[in-house]
């Protein structure tokens, strides 16, 4: 019952922050991505792309002045950061698919992210619950299923 209830509240928590970026993305005008990052609690969280980086360990949501997928506090346009989340539940799996380093929404409210699956979705399993898949079509809009032959 208790991982029953750890993975509901994190396929809430974490569609929750996608459903925020797809909506900042339309009402400011500008692309806003979700980046997983190795250190969201660092007083400079950054985005994480290389070695043992996953979305297990943490995001950040943010305003991605550049549209290049990374979270840039220089420059002449830095990026506005609005939100840092993590998992409560150390025992658990967060893998994205077509996300593998970050989803952005654009302007439209469509998705975009690091490759090109098939199945654009993000796998949440904690064991010993069946995994859930939060999917994620190109149009934005997002379903959360626990088949992942039906997020295509």
């Amino acid at each position: 019952m208790i991982a029953k209830n750890r993975v509901a509240g994190l396929v809430n928590e974490f569609s929750a922050v996608l459903h925020q970026a797809r909506s900042e993305a339309i009402k400011r005008g500008k692309t806003v991505t979700v980046c997983k990052s190795d250190d969201p609690g660092a007083a400079t969280a950054t985005c994480s792309t290389m070695g043992a980086a996953n979305w297990t360990s943490g995001w950040l949501l943010f305003v991605d002045a550049n549209g290049n997928g990374s979270y840039d506090t220089g420059g002449t346009t830095p990026d506005t950061l609005l939100k840092v989340g993590q998992p409560a539940s150390k025992n658990v799996i967060v893998a994205g698919t077509d996300f593998a380093n970050y989803v952005s929404y654009l302007p439209d409210g469509t998705s975009a992210g690091t490759g090109n699956a098939a199945a654009r979705m993000f796998t949440i399993d904690i064991e010993p619950e069946p995994k859930h898949y939060i999917c994620i079509r190109t149009t934005g809009q997002i379903r959360i299923k626990t088949d992942p032959d039906t997020c295509s």
